[in-house]
């Protein structure tokens, strides 16, 4: 087991105390066609709830002109480093495109 660093936790919690917690809103909603939309609209309900919501169409980042390859691991990076900027995910585990993660634990 790894050893927790007292002072880093006292410094996160005083941190996150003096900001909202942000939560990264994850799940397939950034492929229907009003994802924008969709995004805005989950973004407002975490702010009734106190929460700063991240939506993965809020990344900024720059793929024209790369080659596909490329262009994929912008978008990889972008996410990773939106989601290691949340305190917490909030997923969307709706099936999109095939069998639920629901069914492949039941």
């Amino acid at each position: 087991m790894a050893a927790v660093d007292l002072n880093e936790l006292t410094a996160n919690s005083t941190n996150l105390r003096m900001r909202k917690p942000r939560a990264y809103l994850a799940g397939p909603d950034v492929f229907l066609p009003d994802a924008f939309e969709v995004g805005t609209r989950k973004k407002e309900i975490c702010k009734q709830y106190g929460i700063e919501g991240v939506y993965p169409l809020d990344a900024n980042f720059d793929i024209d002109g790369h080659p596909l390859r490329e262009q994929g691991y912008r978008c990889f990076d972008a996410m990773v480093d939106l989601m290691t900027s949340c305190d917490i995910a909030i997923a969307n585990l709706t099936p999109f495109r095939g069998v639920s993660i629901c069914l492949l634990y039941t």
